[in-house]
């Protein structure tokens, strides 16, 4: 479970069982975070991607004719390897979840890694269509 608000768990639209990606937010100093001259420049970075939500608080499921839930914590479906990986990132930031789309509900929840490179191929949805492009 990780502490949410309706900032950082966007915005009460997610409900038990949508998938979510998990970013870190931290503040980085422009002259390495020490001196009089350094600027806090944020940095965000994806930690995992595709992660199920499994409750918002205590609750398991949305009460009946619920839109929305901006509860204080939000528990988490994390594969075990990937544990370690969401507590570290707690630790070094501020924790932000990015509701992902309906057509991800299938998917496994994936470790964040580089962006796309060269000759690699990228699922692009549109409107439920699904096209493969590959990058240069």
């Amino acid at each position: 479970a990780i502490p949410i608000n309706a900032q950082t768990g966007v915005g009460g639209f997610m409900l038990p069982g949508d998938r979510v990606d998990v970013m870190m937010t931290r503040k980085e100093g422009a002259n390495g975070g020490a001196g009089p001259g350094a600027v806090a420049l944020p940095t965000v970075e994806t930690v995992l991607r595709n992660v199920r939500v499994l409750a918002i608080d205590q609750q398991v499921q949305a009460p009946k004719n619920t839109k929305a839930m901006v509860g204080g914590s939000a528990t988490l479906e994390v594969p075990a390897g990937d544990v370690e990986t969401l507590l570290g990132a707690e630790g070094h930031g501020d924790l932000t979840l990015s509701l992902r789309s309906y057509a991800d509900l299938g998917g496994a929840t994936e470790r964040a890694g580089p962006a796309a490179g060269n000759g690699d191929v990228v699922t692009i949805i549109r409107a439920g269509q699904v096209s493969q492009v590959a990058s240069r």
